[in-house]
């Protein structure tokens, strides 16, 4: 290269150099000797020696100093160029993954909008046959499909859930609802399966001069169906306690924090595991979806959708005692309301 042809002629001209120097400094020496044995008078010799050696030396290091400064230069050149390379590299990769995860989000949208229309209508079906006169075996199969189909239908709602959250799109909606009608929906919907399972599930709200309060029932509706399921899910006997309650005074703006908590008798898990269980797809241990099934994506999911209210959640547990899941949501007062 350039840099290696320069360095090949500095080393010549170094070569060159040396060899002259030390020819000067040989011809200061015997001029001195000369002049000690009086056959040669003293002449500016001496000094003209010390002038050129002088030189030679300053000659010498500005030339190293100024090799150092070139590899330097190319050094630094070469790393600027990598690091451009590397940018380009990033820049592409986070382009490439940006459009893979829009695909992927309306490919999920499409097939859960696809699902979910054949999914309604069967559900619908299926509470109209309710409806009917059925024998006692019949109604038990109707009712085994419906609660199918909605647990499919949760499932659908989840995972359109996770493209919408990867992809930052997850909305959430203020408008009013009723808090005991939220909490006591979510508790019918699993009253059946904790029933067969011989577990109570009670409802635990305490009494406030408002009912109503602005904010997206979906997405708690949502999150209380995560925590209800899975402690339907590992609670053998015993109960499970869904409760709410201010953890407050409203404020003069009218917003209060609500508390709720889902309490369960089941069979919890270790402290090991305690620090992850809000991670996707965690679960004690591989037997565990094995035993009680489930996508392990109920709590990381219920994380993101508190996380995204403004709100906070926590898991506390202990092996074979059962399990306290509990998170915070803010609401604001609906209007007409005391």
């Amino acid at each position: 290269t350039g840099l290696d042809s320069n360095e090949s002629r500095f080393d010549k001209v170094e070569k060159s150099l040396l060899s002259a120097s030390a020819a000067l400094l040989l011809v200061f020496c015997l001029q001195e000797l000369l002049v000690i044995y009086g056959f040669l008078s003293m002449v500016t010799l001496p000094e003209l020696g010390l002038a050129l050696l002088a030189i030679v030396l300053s000659v010498l290091c500005h030339r190293r100093a100024h090799l150092r400064s070139v590899q330097l230069v190319k050094k630094v050149e070469e790393r600027t160029e990598d690091l451009r390379e590397a940018n380009d590299r990033l820049a592409d990769a986070a382009a490439t993954a940006r459009q893979a995860a829009e695909v992927k989000a309306r490919f999920l949208a499409n097939m859960s909008h696809e699902i979910r229309t054949p999914m309604s209508g069967l559900i619908g079906m299926g509470d109209l046959l309710l409806d009917s006169k059925l024998t006692a075996s019949q109604r038990e199969m109707t009712e085994i499909m419906v609660s199918s189909a909605r647990a499919l239908l949760g499932i659908l709602d989840d995972i359109l859930d996770i493209s919408k959250i990867d992809a930052g799109k997850l909305e959430i909606e203020h408008f009013p609802f009723n808090l005991r009608d939220v909490v006591e929906e979510v508790a019918t919907v699993f009253a059946l399966s904790a029933r067969a399972k011989g577990v109570d599930l009670l409802t635990s709200i305490q009494p406030t001069p408002w009912t109503e309060v602005r904010g997206d029932p979906l997405r708690l509706r949502q999150v209380l169906s995560n925590l209800v399921s899975n402690s339907v899910k590992f609670t053998e006997q015993g109960e499970i306690v869904v409760s709410v309650k201010p953890t407050s005074e409203p404020s003069a703006d009218g917003t209060v924090e609500l508390a709720f908590q889902v309490y369960d008798t089941g069979v919890g898990i270790g402290a090991a595991a305690d620090g992850h269980i809000f991670e996707p797809v965690t679960q004690e241990d591989s037997s565990t979806g094995r035993r009680f099934g489930g996508t392990g994506l109920g709590l990381a999911l219920a994380d993101q959708r508190v996380r995204r209210m403004g709100g906070k959640i926590g898991f506390e547990s202990v092996t074979d005692s059962g399990s306290r899941c509990w998170f915070h949501f803010t609401g604001l007062l609906a209007e007409d309301q005391p």
